[in-house]
């Protein structure tokens, strides 16, 4: 065998030592950069090391603040002076952030569209200050505002206003509405409550669903209360029959004996 086939098999057998030696949990980095002397690669270029975790969160606190002025100033701020901002404005990696931004500048594009909708027949003013939150604030803080919207849906009237809202936002303005396709879908959905059926006191009037059980479930008490009425009158008259049967006294209705039944008492003879 030659000295250089020799020798190459003497390096493979060192490399191989010396990765069987490292830890790959570890020594990661060691491991490649080995091979790459081994392979004889060219050495890449040190990778930057992330920053530290304390100054990720200070970046992300920062563009939150700026992110949350924004919201706040959304419908008042100058519109050119509004999407300058937005443009500026740069979600630095943070995917939530990023989508943020994104959701506002297409809100911004279509700003000047809303005021119109204010003189269409299907306007609802009650749902589109709802919606002007919705659209700008972050879906955590608006949790509360959609159940409550979806909750005036379950009113005929809401209900019916709501849906024609809706169709005008479809209508007039497709990019506003796909932002909250699936929102919109569910409102449209919601069905009526079911009638209810009302109680009614000198102080208060209390409505329960029909088919609920409520009368039972609340009021059981009174069918208790009658049974144990019941019963201690059904006590109580025995007891008063006994206690004339003890005394001698006859339960039944008296009747006094006929002319026929009676027989008048002998009159005494005189002596003889």
């Amino acid at each position: 065998m030659s000295d250089g086939k020799a020798q190459a098999r003497q390096r493979a057998i060192d490399y191989l030592v010396q990765l069987l030696q490292m830890n790959p949990v570890h020594e990661g980095a060691e491991i490649i950069a080995a091979r790459n002397e081994a392979l004889g690669l060219k050495k890449q270029a040190t990778a930057r090391p992330a920053a530290p975790a304390d100054a990720q969160k200070a970046d992300r606190r920062k563009l939150l603040d700026q992110l949350e002025e924004l919201r706040r100033q959304f419908w008042t701020m100058p519109l050119d002076a509004l999407n300058q901002q937005l443009n500026r404005l740069d979600g630095q990696g943070f995917a939530d952030l990023e989508a943020a931004v994104a959701r506002l500048r297409v809100v911004a594009v279509h700003r000047a569209n809303f005021p119109p909708l204010a003189q269409q027949v299907d306007f609802d003013g009650e749902l589109f200050s709802s919606l002007k939150e919705i659209l700008t604030r972050s879906p955590r803080d608006t949790a509360v505002l959609r159940e409550q919207v979806l909750s005036t849906f379950r009113n005929r009237a809401h209900r019916k206003r709501g849906r024609k809202m809706i169709k005008l936002l479809q209508r007039e303005l497709p990019a506003i509405y796909g932002i909250e396709a699936d929102w919109f879908d569910t409102l449209y959905r919601q069905k009526a409550q079911l009638p209810t059926i009302r109680f009614t006191s000198k102080s208060s009037n209390n409505a329960a669903p029909v088919g609920s059980g409520t009368t039972v479930r609340n009021y059981w008490w009174v069918l208790v209360l009658g049974s144990m009425l019941l019963r201690a009158c059904a006590s109580a008259f025995d007891h008063h029959d006994g206690v004339n049967r003890s005394r001698g006294t006859p339960s039944y209705d008296y009747r006094p004996p006929s002319a026929r039944e009676y027989r008048a008492p002998a009159s005494p003879q005189p002596p003889r």
